[in-house]
């Protein structure tokens, strides 16, 4: 069976139309930048709300060098056209390696708050280019947070859409690739796991991404590129209720 494939044309913040999952509001991306070099972009992921709040989940790898060096980093979410700080709730120990490089899985997930921006900056340049990809700093109360809905109990073998920030040039646009569940299964730390199989590999920037299901809940998050084409996994809904205990 030929699993379809689309790459929306929508930048990042866009409107969702709940008839037609193709664009996504309530997904983010999220940046690992250092300030000593003017805050530039040097390491980045998605994530997606999870509370009106602003806190949303991502992989813990994505945030794994703010883990490593706190003092050196910070964290960014890019939403709605404009960027905003990242607080670090909690993420599950990796260790010293990100579980990207490896071949064993582990309860790879994170949970981030977005507040209002209070450094120096007034703009962050997420890629340097012609023109430069740029944000406004926000730095007034939060707007209205759209969260995703998180589906209970275990994820059934079906169709899945995964949208993310796997293919970033500028302008920012969300990809989305669709595709089944095809198994389920526990990580070497008991952490349910689902594999995905999809019609094009999820990229690099996907990690953290919600894995949504036909009713636009979510079931899973994004943690793992497959070795074999088309084939991605990530944490099931289940662990995320808690997401680093």
């Amino acid at each position: 069976m030929a699993l379809a494939v689309a790459t929306t044309n929508e930048p990042i913040g866009a409107q969702t139309n709940p008839q037609a999952r193709d664009t996504w509001t309530s997904v983010l991306l999220v940046s690992v930048a250092d300030p000593q070099k003017g805050y530039a972009m040097v390491y980045y992921g998605t994530a997606w709300f999870i509370g009106s709040d602003g806190r949303a989940i991502t992989a813990s790898h994505v945030v794994w060098r703010y883990l490593r060096e706190p003092g050196r980093y910070v964290l960014i979410g890019l939403w709605g056209g404009e960027a905003y700080r990242a607080d670090l709730v909690c993420a599950y120990p990796l260790g010293d390696n990100s579980p990207r490089y490896d071949s064993t899985f582990y309860r790879d997930v994170a949970e981030i708050r977005l507040k209002p921006w209070d450094g120096p900056a007034d703009r962050f340049v997420f890629l340097r280019g012609n023109p430069d990809l740029t944000f406004p700093m926000h730095r007034g109360p939060l707007p209205a947070i759209p969260a995703m809905s998180v589906a209970e109990g275990a994820a059934p073998m079906g169709r899945v859409t995964v949208p993310g920030y796997g293919r970033v040039s500028g302008p920012l646009r969300l990809h989305v690739v669709r595709g089944l569940v095809a198994q389920s299964f526990d990580s070497q730390d008991g952490a349910p796991m689902l594999r995905l199989s999809l019609s094009q590999p999820v990229l690099p920037g996907d990690s953290g991404a919600p894995i949504v299901n036909s009713a636009g809940e979510v079931i899973g998050v994004t943690t793992k590129i497959g070795w074999e084409p088309g084939a991605a996994f990530g944490v099931a809904a289940s662990a995320l209720r808690r997401p680093c205990q």
